[in-house]
């Protein structure tokens, strides 16, 4: 356990850089791999909405705290920036109770933070974005999709230990 609270502080600021490490990592990963994995990001569920996994819901959700912070919409040149935006301080967050838990309870970090990222991609993906209305339903989605969005989750799990496991050992 830690001796002070200036110790969870650094494991969350160490947390905070290797979620937005993973991010970017998890952001190329997608780009990189949709298309080959007959993944479409922009595209639909069998009910029209946003599949599972896809960033329309971080566009969603950056259009909607927009909307509530500024009673305005996001102009539509400015969704990418927004969506990446989002995408960057949820990770940079999740990064950062990630720290916080890896020295509380060391198990989070089981799979070298595969783990982490498959528990990441069942409560977000799979529950709460689409209780939110964020996203479709995840039988909506074809298995390929849950797929590629679990496969991206482990990225994000795995680079956000390497890079908080390396940051911590210094």
């Amino acid at each position: 356990m830690p001796s002070h609270a200036g110790e969870l502080g650094k494991d969350a600021l160490i947390g905070l850089v290797a979620g937005l490490a993973a991010t970017a990592a998890t952001a190329a990963f997608m780009q990189l791999t949709a298309k080959p994995a007959g993944v479409d990001l922009q595209g639909k569920d069998a009910e029209g909405d946003a599949p599972i996994g896809s960033p329309q819901a971080a566009t969603r959700a950056a259009d909607l705290g927009t909307q509530a912070l500024t009673g305005h919409d996001i102009p539509d040149e400015g969704k990418e920036a927004a969506t990446g935006a989002f995408q960057f301080a949820f990770g940079g967050l999740l990064g950062a109770a990630y720290g916080v838990a890896a020295r509380l309870l060391p198990e989070v970090t089981a799979g070298r933070g595969t783990l982490f990222g498959t528990g990441v991609f069942a409560v977000f993906d799979e529950v709460l974005v689409p209780a939110t209305g964020l996203s479709g339903e995840p039988d909506d989605s074809p298995p390929r999709t849950h797929a590629f969005a679990l496969g991206a989750h482990l990225v994000f799990g795995g680079v956000a230990e390497a890079v908080r496991h390396l940051l911590a050992d210094r």
